[in-house]
């Protein structure tokens, strides 16, 4: 969650809708906190990787308080670096923020890399200011889609309990469908996929898939 100084006046509203989000998803699901504004830092205790207590996720969700910059992409990739440590098959990453990334160490293309070797889904919730010179809702919907997840715009902060009940019940219902990829002689080859869907007596179904991912022989 983006702590950067410009989220102080939408903070509370935000820290609702992100409890909103907890309480919706299923108790059994392994969840943990990182807030990010110059650095990034866990909520959760140290020797605590993942939780389920929402009372502890609470106090994980306020550890921080909004003071400098936005390291988005430095969020993301530790994100997903902490994905990987769960004991789920499905794993999913929310991403809540203001605005672009004016602080990491990571480049985007460092970002869209990790992005596109992991298997999460992300889900992406942006919050922009009408005169905010640094927003870039384009890097949301592009790590949404490559993922295939989704990205969200509410107007206000008003929206976003609607927000995170529907990426809750989104993960709810999810299935995996798998293949195995020929293999390449090609290192870390990006490859793109592409999933159609019938059925009697429906029309236009449109499935949402992650997009590309990046095949590494070493990795298989």
């Amino acid at each position: 969650m983006d702590e950067s100084r410009s989220m102080t006046p939408k903070r509370t509203e935000v820290l609702a809708a992100a409890e909103t989000f907890i309480r919706e998803s299923n108790p059994q699901d392994e969840i943990f906190i990182l807030n990010f504004s110059d650095r990034v830092k866990r909520g959760l205790p140290a020797d605590v990787l993942f939780s389920n207590d929402v009372t502890q996720l609470r106090q994980a969700l306020n550890r921080m308080l909004p003071e400098g910059k936005t390291a988005l992409h430095d969020a993301v990739i530790k994100g997903l670096d902490q994905l990987r440590l769960g004991s789920r098959s499905k794993k999913t990453l929310v991403v809540i923020s203001d605005g672009g990334d004016n602080a990491s160490e990571h480049t985007r293309r460092e970002m869209f890399d990790q992005i596109e070797r992991h298997i999460a889904t992300i889900y992406a919730i942006g919050l922009f200011d009408a005169d905010a010179h640094d927003s870039d809702p384009g890097i949301l919907k592009q790590m949404s889609k490559i993922s295939g997840g989704e990205a969200y715009f509410p107007a206000s902060t008003a929206g976003m309990p609607a927000v995170c009940r529907a990426i809750a019940a989104d993960m709810r219902t999810r299935y995996t469908i798998g293949y195995v990829p020929k293999p390449s002689t090609h290192a870390a080859e990006l490859r793109h996929i592409h999933v159609r869907v019938a059925a009697s007596g429906q029309s236009r179904l449109m499935a949402r898939t992650r997009t590309v991912y990046r095949y590494d022989a070493l990795d298989q």
